[in-house]
């Protein structure tokens, strides 16, 4: 079983051991090192849902810095706001620039793999990310939660490496309910299935094939999946933890899924 499935819009999935991650990561880390990333610094990620936006997440927690993830599609002027905010040491993007830092594109992530993928030393961020603000009040903010990167016997993770979570995840992973149930439950032994792009029909499917057991939504996602024809309580029947947040939910909705 595979600890982590990448989902493409398509529909074809890419499964990937943990070997294989703990390796990239080292080798991506040791390029973030060389752009200067230590343990005091931020490293700012706009890149779609991807497979190397979690491989350069794991990078940056073992180097012991702190992640700022943002939007990839964001006009220049705004990702330039959040940059002259954030100060980052890295900007890993395939459209932005920054002019204060060094910027990594996707082609030399992958160049990284020349690099060695032995062990990294021992570190712990202690501040796991800044999440920005949409900046609907003026200028964005960046929200720090001063939580260590340390994720094992965390009480306020919804899973437990004694009871087996398979983890579907269908935000994007500049949002905290994309990286948070991404990449953290892969170190407390969960399996994560990440969508590229979130599509109703489509994570119905993986609900069923992968037996997920838990899932963060918003409610416009779950309205999209309760509004689709021939529905079956079946599909669900592994689900055990359900999660939204983000907006008000219509009463008929709550009813709708628990329904199902």
């Amino acid at each position: 079983r595979s600890d982590l499935v990448m989902v493409a819009n398509d529909g074809s999935e890419r499964a990937v051991r943990w070997g294989e991650l703990e390796s990239r990561a080292n080798q991506i880390g040791r390029l973030l090192e060389e752009c200067g990333v230590t343990t005091s610094s931020y490293v700012a990620l706009a890149l779609p849902n991807c497979l190397d936006h979690i491989l350069v997440t794991l990078a940056i927690w073992k180097l012991g810095a702190t992640l700022v993830p943002l939007r990839h599609d964001m006009p220049q002027w705004e990702m330039d706001r959040l940059l002259a905010l954030a100060r980052p040491t890295v900007l890993v993007s395939e459209v932005h620039t920054s002019r204060q830092s060094a910027t990594l594109t996707r082609r030399e992530l992958e160049a990284s793999s020349a690099r060695s993928d032995a062990a990294l030393p021992d570190r712990v961020p202690e501040c796991l990310s800044l999440v920005a603000s949409s900046g609907s009040t003026g200028l964005p903010k960046l929200i720090v939660t001063p939580v260590r990167g340390v994720v094992a016997g965390n009480p306020q993770m919804l899973y437990s490496p004694d009871h087996p979570t398979t983890i579907l995840v269908t935000s994007p992973l500049y949002h905290v309910n994309g990286f948070h149930f991404a990449s953290p439950p892969l170190l407390e032994g969960a399996h994560s299935i990440v969508m590229e792009k979130f599509d109703a029909a489509l994570a119905v499917k993986l609900i069923e094939r992968h037996k997920i057991t838990f899932t963060v939504m918003v409610p416009t996602m779950l309205q999209r999946i309760a509004r689709l024809d021939g529905l079956r309580r079946e599909q669900f029947a592994s689900l055990e933890t359900l999660v939204y947040g983000g907006a008000k939910i219509p009463e008929w909705l709550v009813d709708r899924w628990i329904e199902l």
